[in-house]
């Protein structure tokens, strides 16, 4: 970034700037740089004498247009306490002259927001007994709670994720899961109901979402198949290890989903089973919308006695709002060799809302003389 500092002493009035003129524009190497204006019910003045400093400089910002600067800052390394930024009107081929010829430029307010949606997800793990200490993996992160929040984007790009869960019992014994969690813009879920009948017999029920005329297959670590959304199933033995590991997959137009389900049986006493249950919320949350070029844009920046900088940019300006110029000429710094190095001063009239991001307060009967682009062309 290019920068000047101009230590100004001398006192023009700024009544007697020359009227603005598009096709006039000529040097001047004596003004007073200044801001005055009312925040909030209270007056403040800030001088470029001995109090303050005006810079001016020009810089692009990250979505690759050129913006002119000038400022007012209590020192040479101070922060500054007014920011007066112009947004070139053309991206391609950016001019300070053509830019300032606006005399009522609008003000840019890049915090429109768009209501966006993400997905609430919580977890739930299901023991068998009582537990001394869980382990989840998530997207390789790992969590140590009974249950786990999470949230998503609804991006159509993400719509699943696997999830592997641990139990480790206050007996000793331990047991695991791995499952996929499909979110709604997957297009289709499902889950296991499972009843205990009688003993031996069990009752599994598909549930299924998301679309219609679903095909059902189930796995059963016991070694048999079955094609209905209900499965009455009985078995001939209690598993060894006391654990029948069943597994759902549907399949409805352009969708696939699964499902697994660890099944225990009480008349092992020494077995284990973990399994863990989905809930998933769809939330609107307001995001700022995606910044615009705004070419031709203004934004002033004031940071108040007690160190806070309220921004234009943060509050939308209504009909009582204004920017208008009341005169530009080229400025030449007296104290700089260089005469090569121009900018413009503008002298304008505003009246704006600005927010520290939390309250919004206003910023009138403002008025300003600020050098603008030193070195621009």
């Amino acid at each position: 970034m290019k920068k000047l500092s101009l230590f100004i002493a001398l006192a023009v009035a700024l009544g007697s700037c020359k009227p603005y003129d598009p096709d006039t524009i000529e040097p001047n190497t004596n003004p007073i740089f200044s801001v005055a204006a009312n925040f909030n019910g209270s007056a403040f003045l800030l001088d470029a004498n001995a109090d303050y400093i005006s810079t001016s400089s020009f810089d692009t910002d990250s979505l690759g247009v050129v913006f002119y600067a000038g400022e007012m800052a209590p020192c040479a390394f101070c922060p500054s306490e007014f920011t007066f930024r112009w947004r070139s009107k053309n991206k391609n081929n950016p001019s300070l002259n053509e830019t300032v010829l606006d005399d009522k430029p609008p003000y840019r307010y890049a915090f429109n927001t768009d209501t966006q949606h993400v997905y609430n997800v919580t977890l739930q793990a299901e023991p068998s007994a009582a537990v001394s200490s869980y382990q989840w993996t998530i997207e390789g992160i790992t969590y140590s709670t009974e249950s786990v929040e999470l949230q998503f984007s609804a991006n159509d790009d993400f719509t699943k994720f696997p999830v592997t869960l641990q139990a480790t019992y206050s007996s000793g014994c331990s047991s695991s899961i791995t499952d996929t969690v499909y979110l709604p813009n997957h297009g289709c879920d499902c889950d296991i109901k499972a009843t205990n009948v009688d003993s031996l017999q069990y009752n599994y029920k598909a549930v299924a979402r998301g679309g219609s005329s679903y095909d059902f297959r189930w796995s059963f670590e016991s070694g048999s198949l079955a094609s209905s959304s209900e499965v009455n199933y009985y078995y001939d033995d209690v598993p060894a290890d006391g654990v029948d590991e069943i597994q759902l997959n549907i399949q409805t137009i352009n969708c696939r989903a699964s499902n697994r389900w660890n099944q225990i049986f009480p008349q092992n006493a020494s077995a284990c089973a973990i399994n863990f249950s989905k809930n998933i919320e769809i939330q609107p949350v307001i995001v700022p919308a995606v910044l615009d070029d705004d070419l031709g844009e203004i934004e002033i920046e004031y940071t108040d006695e007690k160190g806070v900088t309220w921004k234009s940019i943060l509050a939308k300006q209504g009909q009582t709002s204004s920017f208008n110029v009341l005169s530009i000429e080229e400025y030449l710094d007296p104290f700089s060799s260089n005469t090569e190095r121009k900018s413009v001063k503008v002298e304008a009239e505003f009246d704006c809302l600005l927010s520290n991001g939390i309250e919004i307060k206003r910023l009138s009967n403002g008025k300003m003389v600020l050098p603008l682009g030193l070195g621009a062309d």
